[in-house]
């Protein structure tokens, strides 16, 4: 019992923390959730990297070994730095800026806490004294879970956003291995030639989705086509070509854009008049501003700069009109 209790009590962590590229500082890397020891630490490595970069400049024992000597120093000196500082940015970066969907850093933060709140041993650097990482097969098991989770916030976030600007999807939704940027492509009808396969997990999640809107996908996609169908009768109806006044020709008028609904619509006076009064008013203002152009005549005089004063060279332009 004694030997345990000072084996918890001891000045390292019971266990070594988990890392990518650091083993080689052993038992003095940080706790996967401290973001500001592991900075600390992966600008140490970096700066040994550096140092095994600038080492053979510095070298002084060239005459004493020989050439052949100093060049296999210098040639493994570089190779050292650049891994050093080349696979410590590429693996340990990455994981610092991404601690909120790391599976080391959500446990150790678990565990911190945990172990304040029962008065257990914690540090600043190391966080809980015995913490215990996961094993690097569940890490890799639960970092596929926290980032397929995370893709479907951002998807969901993105549903939203587009159908708060008033767009419905158009095709069948979502495939696992879709890019979120490509999602608003299924939002504009008849971009894609072919039909997008889904898996079952992206099946569940359009229907969890269009469930709590009430409406099933298959009934969007009817609804979504007949709202379409409805638009282009409106557009391709004379009706409402002739309540636009610019979309005719220089030779077009007024009764003949009526005529054209008479054939169309209904023979009924009430509707005739009221159709024939919303269209003249219409007409009237499109039409005025063109009367107004042709019969404005409009004169500019630029008068030059002089020492005058300006009351002297208003007189003397009235004076010569």
């Amino acid at each position: 019992m004694a030997n345990d209790k000072d084996k918890q009590e001891g000045f390292f962590p019971k266990y070594q923390q988990p890392s990518h590229a650091l083993s080689m500082w052993g038992k003095f890397v940080p706790a996967a959730d401290n973001k500001y020891a592991l900075h600390i630490i992966v600008a140490a490595q970096m700066g040994v990297g550096v140092l095994f970069l600038a080492y053979p400049r510095r070298s002084t024992f060239t005459a004493r070994y020989g050439k052949w000597a100093y060049r296999a120093v210098k040639t493994t000196s570089i190779l050292t730095g650049t891994s050093l500082i080349g696979f410590t940015a590429l693996a340990e970066y990455p994981r610092i800026m991404g601690l909120n969907v790391n599976p080391w850093a959500q446990h150790a933060r678990a565990d911190r806490l945990k172990a304040l709140k029962e008065g257990k041993k914690v540090t600043w650097w190391w966080g809980a004294h015995d913490h215990k990482p996961m094993d690097p097969d569940r890490f890799v098991s639960e970092m596929r879970v926290l980032l397929e989770l995370r893709q479907k916030q951002e998807i969901k976030k993105k549903l939203a956003e587009a159908a708060e600007s008033g767009f419905k999807p158009t095709t069948p939704l979502l495939s696992m291995d879709l890019y979120v940027d490509d999602l608003f492509s299924k939002y504009i009808p008849r971009v894609l030639s072919r039909e997008i396969p889904t898996s079952p997990t992206s099946q569940k999640l359009a229907a969890a989705m269009f469930q709590s809107l009430g409406k099933t996908y298959e009934e969007l996609v009817e609804a979504n086509k007949k709202f379409r169908e409805g638009v282009l009768e409106q557009v391709e109806s004379p009706l409402f070509l002739v309540h636009r006044p610019w979309l005719f020709g220089a030779t077009s008028s007024m009764d003949a854009a009526i005529k054209e609904v008479l054939g169309e619509e209904s023979n009924d006076p009430d509707i005739v008049e009221g159709l024939y009064n919303d269209i003249a008013e219409q007409w009237d203002g499109s039409i005025m501003w063109g009367i107004l152009a042709r019969e404005t005549d409009v004169t500019i005089r630029l008068i030059p700069a002089s020492g005058f004063e300006n009351e002297q060279l208003v007189e003397e332009v009235e004076d010569e009109e």
